[in-house]
């Protein structure tokens, strides 16, 4: 999902499906990517993104990404390296918070 205006909060489920306790990992404004992780891997989502306020979301579905990379492949392709550096970027991130912490 691309943000496209609004605010979004990504929550991490702390306990078992019985227990609704989360953590707030992130907020996420206009231009930010949420939910690629699973989009890509087919994997379950590993949190939830919840609206913080009143937001609007572009979801672009498997099959029209298929589409996109079939028709116009300069675009699949910028789509892919804006993914990339946002995943790198968290993942930067993710590491620094994790040296902080040890």
């Amino acid at each position: 999902m691309f943000v496209m205006s609004g605010r979004v909060q990504v929550l991490l489920s702390l306990g078992g499906a019985d227990t609704e306790a989360s953590k707030r990992l992130r907020t996420y404004g206009p231009g930010s990517i949420v939910g690629e992780m699973g989009f890509f891997s087919g994997e379950p989502r590993s949190a939830d993104v919840v609206a913080e306020v009143a937001t609007e979301v572009l979801c672009i579905t498997r099959e029209r990404h298929t589409d996109i990379e079939n028709l116009h492949p300069g675009l699949a392709r910028a789509l892919h390296r804006h993914i990339i550096n946002t995943l790198s970027r968290r993942v930067r991130l993710a590491n620094d918070e994790i040296r902080l912490l040890l």
